[in-house]
């Protein structure tokens, strides 16, 4: 039975409660090296630090809300967050490095050498991050979001590894209930992805749609 929950209208099917009960992953995920590598723990937290997935000045959102974040292999990091008003349309909003930044990966290995005793929060601090509303085209984002409400995720993912893979994270956040499913895949990069995991497929739509609003803001 497809475990269903909702955002605004939406109904949103997932085919397996365990595929949601903890990170979904592929190949050689990123996310596994935090368990056996200090170093790779501390990138994950300062991404926590500088890509909040809770908002400080509104921790309790009365809507249900949804976060992306993108680990690309040569490209810089960088987060889409969707959130629904109480009128029901959606906003977006993208976490990123200013241009011409180096990837978090790189700055955190520089700011641990200069400030060896600092904890990963702090080291945050010292990076510079953009926070966007962009304005995506509400005819292309009901689209994005009605494909996603048709979303089905694979019970079974392919195991085969995959050498320098891109990562993904979604979260679905539902603050009243204190309800979160977290799904993490490394998968396919950007671009080359007509075989990888459908919500990577998705994501990456969601990226795509992102990329063009904001040229032409």
């Amino acid at each position: 039975m497809p475990l269903k929950t909702s955002l605004g209208c939406l109904t949103l099917s997932i085919s397996t409660l365990l595929t949601l009960a903890a990170p979904t992953l592929t190949g050689s995920p990123q996310s596994c090296e935090p368990r056996c590598n200090p170093g790779a723990a501390q990138y994950y937290e300062v991404l926590d630090a500088i890509f909040p997935r809770v908002q400080p000045q509104n921790p309790w959102p009365e809507n249900p809300y949804i976060v992306l974040r993108y680990t690309p292999l040569d490209e810089l990091e960088f987060q889409i967050v969707i959130a629904m008003k109480n009128d029901g349309a959606f906003e977006l909003y993208r976490y990123s490095l200013p241009k011409g930044s180096n990837r978090v990966a790189d700055q955190v290995s520089e700011l641990r050498a200069a400030h060896p005793t600092d904890p990963p929060k702090k080291l945050a601090e010292y990076i510079k991050v953009e926070h966007k509303l962009i304005r995506v085209d509400p005819k292309i984002l009901s689209g994005l979001m009605n494909s996603f409400a048709a979303l089905r995720i694979p019970a079974e993912l392919d195991s085969s590894a995959i050498l320098d893979a891109s990562g993904y994270e979604f979260w679905y956040m539902a603050s009243p209930g204190c309800n979160i499913l977290h799904i993490s895949i490394a998968d396919l990069h950007y671009g080359h992805d007509t075989k990888a995991h459908p919500l990577v497929r998705w994501m990456n739509r969601v990226r795509s749609a992102v990329e063009g609003a904001h040229a032409q803001q």
